[in-house]
């Protein structure tokens, strides 16, 4: 999956094996999606906040990997952005 760039050696088992960071992503964002259905709710569109000094080649393998875990869309934002929502829906609440 991943062309260039970092990967990680895992020992198991069978011996070495090498993970893509893409990998691992989908595995990690998978997990929070079975974390979310094991609650009865329903994933229906995901908001991800990211750093902003993220590049767009970052932003674009996150949201595709995203998107293939989650088999959804997903939309990226920023995480300061993230947070002014956050408090605003705290202070109407």
């Amino acid at each position: 999956m991943c062309e260039k760039g970092l990967e990680f050696i895992v020992q198991g088992k069978q011996g070495d094996m090498r993970v893509s960071t893409e990998e691992v992503l989908i595995s990690l964002i998978s997990k929070a999606k079975s974390i979310i259905e094991s609650h009865q709710l329903q994933l229906t569109l995901a908001y991800i906040a990211i750093p902003t000094y993220l590049g767009q080649e970052e932003r674009y393998i996150l949201k595709r990997c995203a998107e293939i875990a989650l088999e959804k869309p997903v939309r990226i934002i920023d995480d300061w952005t993230a947070v002014s929502a956050q408090y605003v829906y705290t202070r109407i609440k």
